[in-house]
């Protein structure tokens, strides 16, 4: 197989972003999310393995955005459990919505 042909089919993942809507604490907004890459999966494998922050909250540091803003680790670390719970599924549920429908 060629390398253009992996790339094609999605083997390389893009930093674009895509907004999502999240509704938290009876507000809606939009956040940006991008698709995590190896490089974010194995950032927040470390965080997990050296005890400085639990995996899907290194995840939400690395592939969420506030207005063009990103939470850094500590901040990711005490976000609202049900606000945590709105940015894993931005990150990863709906994307998967999107692909079942393809």
């Amino acid at each position: 197989m060629k390398l253009a042909d992996l790339v094609k089919m999605g083997a390389v993942v893009s930093d674009a972003l895509t907004t999502k809507t999240i509704e938290w604490n009876g507000q809606k907004f939009d956040v940006k999310t991008k698709q995590p890459s190896y490089a974010d999966v194995h950032f927040a494998q470390k965080h997990e393995q050296d005890g400085t922050a639990p995996f899907m909250s290194a995840l939400i540091a690395r592939c969420v955005f506030f207005d063009g803003e990103q939470m850094t680790l500590e901040q990711a670390c005490a976000i609202d459990p049900a606000l945590f719970t709105e940015l894993s599924k931005a990150i990863f549920v709906e994307d998967a919505k999107k692909k079942k429908k393809a």
